[in-house]
């Protein structure tokens, strides 16, 4: 019999499907380079990105957008992990008693990423062939005519066709 670990809603995850930290990368000679996180974030998932200004602290049990492909994640700080679930099952852990020091780790499409706790993240969000955020034409139900990328994502919108 598998060993199993506990996943959301009482699903077990098989053992050989949960790799914990292993694919997490420690970025703490970049951490202060917002243009050297996003290239090697690109190096991991292959994807272009947009990294967010500012640190936030994530709530618990929150389920993160799906236009999010990667997350900046400070080990040492308030109890709580980032949870990972897609082809494999990745979770990183932190709180006081952790290490100090940064790691990133990619978000697949199609996966879902969840915190547990209040751990303190930034999150890079994926941006289509045109350089346009999804996620920003999603939630205005607009069309994204230009996204500057350079003052931290600032959209200009027209209305949504028959509003």
């Amino acid at each position: 019999m598998a060993a199993v670990l506990p996943a959301l809603k009482g699903t077990p995850v098989p053992y050989e499907d949960y790799v914990g930290e292993r694919e997490t990368v420690s970025v703490d000679d970049i951490s202060s380079n917002d243009e050297l996180l996003i290239k090697r974030l690109k190096g991991l998932s292959g994807e272009d990105s947009i990294l967010e200004k500012q640190e936030t602290v994530g709530k618990n049990l929150e389920q993160l957008d799906p236009a999010i492909c990667g997350v900046l994640i400070r080990k040492e700080g308030s109890m709580g992990a980032v949870r990972i679930f897609g082809d494999k099952v990745q979770h990183v852990i932190v709180g006081p008693y952790e290490r100090p020091g940064l790691v990133l780790i990619a978000i697949k499409e199609g996966a879902t990423c969840r915190t547990f706790g209040n751990p303190s993240i930034r999150c890079f969000r994926r941006r289509n062939l045109d350089g346009v955020s999804e996620m920003g034409k999603a939630a205005t139900g607009g069309t994204v005519i230009k996204l500057e990328a350079d003052e931290g994502a600032v959209l200009r919108l027209e209305p949504a066709p028959g509003s």
